[in-house]
């Protein structure tokens, strides 16, 4: 999904920076995707622990979850569990980005509700 179809999907406003949580615990990686959606307008909150993604959506109320599978406490995917149960959360657009690349791992992301 290219970040202009991303933006025409969430009607993004350019005026008000929206926010953006990504799950990531690679240093290098959670750099690049932060450059990356910033130069789009975003506003980008990086959490490297599962643990903390609900509490930073509860404050921050986002617009798009990018998510890690294998990170340090609540992997990715019971991240994405947590997201989809929740009233407020639960609408929120969700997609990996993974390092793990078997069909298995894709289906079971998308089953758990994420949109890429």
């Amino acid at each position: 999904m290219a970040i202009s179809d991303l933006e025409s999907s969430l009607g993004t406003n350019k005026r008000v920076k929206q926010t953006v949580i990504a799950l990531e615990d690679d240093p290098d990686i959670a750099n690049l995707v932060r450059h990356h959606l910033q130069q789009a307008g975003y506003e980008v909150v990086v959490s490297a622990s599962g643990d903390a993604v609900l509490p930073l959506a509860r404050e921050n109320s986002p617009v798009l979850f990018v998510l890690d599978i294998m990170v340090p406490g609540i992997n990715g995917l019971d991240v994405c569990r947590q997201i989809r149960a929740s009233r407020d959360l639960a609408k929120t657009p969700i997609i990996f980005v993974t390092a793990k690349s078997a069909e298995e791992d894709r289906v079971k992301g998308l089953d758990l509700g994420a949109d890429d």
